[in-house]
């Protein structure tokens, strides 16, 4: 991976589709999971660590707010505009 970050700083623009065409593949991602997965395990699950509960919890507060936040922005927009036209605005 530094590999991978240390060519693409040295690359000019038109460069980097190819680079990333040629070094980037179903084989690699998949070995570099499969090396993440096996540290990952052996850091945290077989020492029983709670870090994985964590890992999880905040991986779905991620997602979820990200998912809610076009909603909560037409929301928040709404109001803005209402207020700004003088309309009176639910708290």
């Amino acid at each position: 991976m530094s590999f991978a970050m240390s060519a693409l700083k040295t690359m000019k623009v038109k460069e980097v589709p190819q680079f990333l065409k040629t070094h980037i593949t179903k084989e690699t991602a998949q070995s570099a999971y499969n090396t993440w997965w096996i540290n990952y395990k052996k850091q945290y699950i077989d020492t029983s660590s709670s870090k994985p509960i964590v890992h999880f919890m905040t991986g779905i507060f991620v997602l979820s707010y990200t998912l809610a936040w076009p909603t909560e922005y037409a929301h928040w927009k709404h109001a803005r505009d209402a207020q700004i036209k003088g309309e009176k605005v639910k708290p």
